[in-house]
């Protein structure tokens, strides 16, 4: 299992490009949830939590190098 948040542009097809980079990876999305109403989310933008399921730490780190690739920053 993978669990992360990242901030993303609030634009149509954002989350979409996200979702992909998990999909290219062949891992499950168990649970998601899109949340723009935050008071730490600055305007425009929404903060995305997501658990995935992996097969395995190596899984892990392949994710994790693809949603750097493509500027995804995970939140601490």
């Amino acid at each position: 299992m993978l669990k992360f948040s990242t901030k993303l542009l609030d634009t149509p097809g954002s989350l979409l490009k996200l979702l992909e980079i998990i999909k290219n990876n062949n891992a499950n999305i168990i649970s998601i949830n899109h949340n723009r109403n935050k008071l730490d989310v600055p305007f425009k933008e929404a903060e995305v939590e997501i658990e995935i399921e992996t097969r395995n730490s190596s899984h892990i780190k392949n994710i994790l190098k693809s949603l750097k690739k493509y500027n995804t920053k995970i939140l601490e």
